[in-house]
């Protein structure tokens, strides 16, 4: 699913699950990637895509400065213009600037990166778990998300259950729905529409299941994807 910086008042009410990456800017929506405010900071909302391209910018110019000058090291006029520690010093200086602006790069591609993932999980979980049960199922759907930097865009993407890229919301929402030891933290309901009655009764026969009559590969999955769901379990067991 491609971001798109700026959205119709029509685009944005069929925006499903990000609208709280945009904010309103007269008759039309534009994505908000500015990190919040805080004391003494300067920050303007908008700034922050235009920032990484200019840093991306720089850092080209400066990777163009350093082979332009490796390139000439051995030109007879430039020996007698710069001494061989010039030259070192140089080099070290615009490796050091190239350190700095890959930091800045990071730093940003990870602030857009929890954004838009934080965002998605968030509606997602609260769609499939309902309020009561978000938090506890927001590490399903969080591993199955990712965002490929790699157009001119940020695009948020879903993985399968092997981990491979290409799946969608429909195939993330189906899985979650048909894994067993989940189906205590789902909302029938919610979930599925008109089979919400099935999928209901599907989770009452789930949640009456005591720990002893769960298979071990069960118990062993649910322990490393929800130790708060197995320790519940062994401890009703246990009390």
């Amino acid at each position: 699913m491609t971001l798109k910086e700026k959205l119709t008042a029509e685009e944005y009410a069929a925006l499903d699950g990000l609208k709280g990456a945009y904010k309103e800017d007269g008759d039309d929506w534009i994505l908000d990637l500015a990190p919040a405010k805080s004391a003494g900071s300067v920050d303007e909302t908008g700034e922050l895509k235009r920032a990484l391209a200019r840093e991306k910018q720089d850092r080209r110019d400066l990777r163009e400065k350093l082979d332009a000058l490796e390139d000439n090291s051995d030109d007879d006029a430039r020996k007698k213009a710069l001494k061989a520690q010039d030259i070192d010093k140089l080099t070290k200086s615009h490796t050091a600037d190239l350190k700095k602006k890959d930091e800045k790069l990071s730093g940003r591609d990870a602030f857009i990166k929890k954004k838009l993932i934080d965002a998605e999980v968030k509606s997602i979980s609260n769609k499939l778990g309902g309020e009561d049960n978000a938090e506890a199922l927001d590490p399903h759907v969080r591993k199955r998300l990712f965002v490929d930097f790699s157009g001119n865009d940020p695009e948020l993407m879903f993985l399968d259950k092997d981990g491979n890229p290409g799946s969608t919301i429909e195939d993330l929402e189906k899985d979650l729905l048909d894994t067993k030891y989940l189906a205590r933290i789902l909302v029938g309901s919610k979930a599925t529409g008109s089979g919400a009655s099935g999928k209901s009764s599907s989770s009452s026969a789930q949640t009456a299941k005591k720990f002893n009559d769960w298979k071990s590969s069960d118990l062993k999955k649910l322990r490393e994807d929800n130790p708060a769901e197995y320790d519940k379990l062994k401890a009703a067991r246990d009390s």
